[in-house]
């Protein structure tokens, strides 16, 4: 059974939380700084009830400033790259996170498919291009598959 699709500040806060402990920040303190210093005064009670799933939702300023502090790009928080076929709730309808990324990237989502018709390729020329796709053995679903020489790459 399909997992409700995550709300757009859930995969946010889960995807801080990942690249916080992965890199440089140990501590919800030391990511407020790093935010705080580029630009958004933001203190570690706000970054814990982000990272907890506790804020419904999050600003532009906020996804460019913690991007900027965790020194990735604004699509890596917000589209979860754990799970590609989990969906992610998108205004009315919820679509894979893979269908969400190429969305990103200016690829159309097809207005019919509310998840069940994701795109069945990827851009190989594109340069963050850790990720190829295959069609599932459901019709028309994509699934990731880490390359080998890049699978311990979370993002």
């Amino acid at each position: 059974m399909q997992q409700p699709a995550s709300r757009p500040g859930q995969v946010f806060g889960r995807r801080v939380k990942e690249l916080r402990r992965a890199g440089p920040f140990r501590s919800a303190e030391a990511l407020a700084r790093a935010v705080t210093e580029r630009g958004l005064k933001i203190n570690r009670a706000a970054v814990t009830n982000i990272e907890n799933g506790h804020r419904e939702s999050v600003t532009v300023d906020e996804v460019y400033a913690f991007a900027l502090a965790l020194n990735t790009s604004p699509t890596t928080l917000l589209v979860d790259s754990a799970d590609w076929g989990a969906l992610q709730q998108i205004g009315d309808r919820a679509e894979t996170g893979a269908a969400v990324r190429g969305w990103w990237r200016g690829e159309p989502i097809d207005p019919g498919s509310g998840g069940e018709n994701v795109l069945g390729f990827y851009n190989q020329a594109d340069r963050d291009d850790q990720f190829k796709f295959k069609t599932s053995s459901a019709p028309g679903v994509a699934q990731a598959e880490p390359r080998r020489e890049h699978a311990a790459i979370s993002r």
